[in-house]
């Protein structure tokens, strides 16, 4: 999504741009610009097109509102909230409380709507600046929503790094050290000589993500491409292929891997600094 008024309450906490969980959204007859009562306060992102997974439905291009108050009466209109399901199993896909942001909208939207207009953010927004080299960050995936990890908390080299359910211990804390060419080393807090590596050198797909001592070989070193909202892809200076979370899994204990970019969520990870 990109926020298109940032002043008002429901929106002023978002950055500029921010993921949406999925859904299903409609296109109106109508242009809402051209309604003086309806204050538009987000809209698809022209970077996202095409949006949609059925041709005859998706969008390649245009202009499509989500969120808007109208001056009116005191309200908020949100065009989302279908989240994705198999219907053969009666089975829920997604959740429509998958992205923070749009949380953040929807937590914000209801402090000004019950009058409290003035509530801060929970959490500072997300900055797309340079990455500190000194802070250490949980690094979470926007699929699943959970934490690089390194596994039980190991070590050694050759532990596997994994995703998992976040909780703010040192196996889950990483640290963005320049190398040179606008590559970093990712160091781990547990132990800070060891950096995310892909294993053997491989530049295949799958090959699986460890701890490893740095010896400053290419195969350690990432370079961290900003997609804006505080999300980042990490590029493997060896392969050029991305961090990933295989077949876009969102259960614990599953290893980490190096896969072709390709713009997914499983490809996308969050930087948050902590403590």
């Amino acid at each position: 999504m990109r926020a298109d008024n940032r002043t008002h309450a429901a929106t002023r906490n978002l950055p500029a741009t921010f993921g949406s969980s999925i859904s299903e959204w409609y296109s109106w007859s109508n242009d809402l610009r051209q309604n003086a009562t309806i204050d538009i306060l987000a809209s698809v992102d022209p970077s996202s097109f095409p949006v949609g997974t059925d041709p005859n439905q998706s969008w390649y291009g245009g202009y499509y509102p989500l969120v808007w108050s109208n001056r009116q009466y005191k309200m908020l209109y949100a065009n989302f909230g279908h989240n994705a399901i198999n219907y053969s199993t009666n089975t829920g896909l997604s959740s429509t409380f998958d992205s923070e942001q749009q949380n953040r909208l929807l937590i914000d939207g209801l402090h000004w709507l019950a009058g409290a207009s003035t509530v801060p953010p929970t959490t500072p927004p997300p900055s797309d600046g340079p990455i500190s080299a000194t802070a250490w960050h949980t690094v979470v995936n926007r699929g699943s929503g959970k934490c690089v990890d390194a596994r039980a908390a190991g070590s050694a080299n050759g532990t596997a790094i994994q995703q998992y359910a976040c909780n703010g211990s040192a196996a889950q804390q990483y640290q963005f050290v320049s190398t040179s060419g606008g590559y970093l080393r990712v160091n781990n807090r547990t132990t800070s000589a060891q950096v995310l590596d892909v294993t053997d050198r491989s530049t295949a797909d799958s090959a699986p993500i460890q701890p490893w001592s740095y010896s400053g070989g290419n195969n350690q070193q990432w370079r961290a491409e900003s997609e804006g909202g505080g999300y980042y892809r990490l590029v493997n200076r060896n392969s050029g292929k991305c961090l990933d979370v295989p077949a876009a899994s969102t259960a614990d204990s599953v290893q980490l891997i190096q896969y072709t970019c390709n713009g997914t969520a499983a490809q996308s990870f969050r930087l948050v600094p902590q403590a």
